[in-house]
């Protein structure tokens, strides 16, 4: 029996470790999903005069 909740006890850590690297690749995925989206939106009104005006629309 004491084998049994020595397992238990183990995958729970592992499936908490686990659980915790997922929650930072989500944030982090997350953030640079973000700051791509900022760039090439920045870059694309730059060289393209159409997404200037509807980016300029926006804001108002």
């Amino acid at each position: 029996m004491k084998s049994s909740d020595t397992s238990t006890i183990t995958l729970t850590s592992e499936a908490v470790q686990t659980a915790k690297s997922l929650r930072t690749l989500y944030f982090t995925r997350a953030a640079f999903s973000l700051i791509w989206v900022l760039l090439v939106t920045s870059f694309a009104s730059k060289t393209n005069p159409s997404l200037s005006r509807i980016r300029k629309r926006i804001k108002r």
